[in-house]
């Protein structure tokens, strides 16, 4: 019976040592990750990796490309059946975005907190199709307190984007726009995210993030005594206003 017990100990043992130090690349193979998502030049062990780099091809224009991605699993997490995976990306010296998140849960149902998100505004800016040539200044933020992936992208998402010291550039001219913030919810699966219409824009509007990187938006721009002035003169690329004012935005 001591034999016994003794051998399952090893065993025991050896499986934990065959897992610690298993490589990620061969942990990595085994899952079977979406297509448009590529992982380049992992190393280290399941318990702390890095990836240099992380591609998400929303669609054959666009694509997400995230870098010097650090990983670490936590031990405790899995004893209690709930892994959970701490994950740390970008960097002063890396292009795209920067920030931190702690992943857990099953690969079936995995589900995102504490997530703290920081991207060049003009990133953004160049994923949208907008009606003239726009350069966004400054950095957007994003603090994602929960999301729990879903049909087509999530079941629960809450959480908030800030643009402080939100700046525009076109035709040459900056024009300073103060802070603007965003809501950042689930509509029937899309990732939605609804701007604070208290601005100086006067600016409503809702964006939606669908399967395979479809977004879609629409909202409007309702000039008001604190809207910029250098911006007036770029509001007939916009159309015409409604009956109240209201320039309709949307792509």
């Amino acid at each position: 019976m001591k034999k016994m017990f003794a051998v399952i100990l090893f065993l025991f043992f050896y499986g934990v040592f065959v897992i610690a130090t298993l490589p990620v690349n061969i942990a990595l193979s085994w899952l079977n990750l979406p297509k448009n998502i590529s992982l380049y030049k992992p190393t280290g062990t399941i318990w702390q990796a890095k990836i240099d780099q992380v591609i998400v091809q929303q669609n054959r224009q666009t694509k997400i490309q995230v870098n010097n991605v650090n990983t670490a699993l936590s031990l405790s997490s899995l004893l209690l059946f709930t892994p959970t995976i701490d994950i740390k990306f970008g960097g002063k010296l890396s292009d795209g975005p920067e920030g931190h998140l702690t992943l857990s849960g099953s690969m079936i149902k995995p589900q995102i907190i504490n997530a703290n998100i920081t991207i060049t505004a003009d990133e953004v800016a160049n994923k949208l199709t907008l009606p003239i040539d726009v350069s966004a200044l400054g950095t957007v933020s994003l603090a994602l307190d929960s999301y729990v992936m879903g049909k087509p992208l999530c079941a629960i998402a809450k959480g908030k984007i800030t643009w402080p010291k939100a700046a525009l550039k076109a035709f040459e001219q900056s024009v300073e726009l103060g802070t603007l913030n965003a809501k950042v919810s689930c509509e029937k699966g899309a990732l939605a995210l609804e701007i604070d219409p208290k601005n100086s824009l006067g600016l409503s509007f809702t964006a939606y993030l669908r399967n395979q990187g479809q977004m879609s938006g629409n909202g409007y721009l309702t000039p008001g005594n604190k809207f910029p002035q250098k911006l007036k003169e770029l509001l007939p690329f916009l159309g015409k206003p409604d009956n109240n004012g209201r320039y309709r935005l949307g792509f």
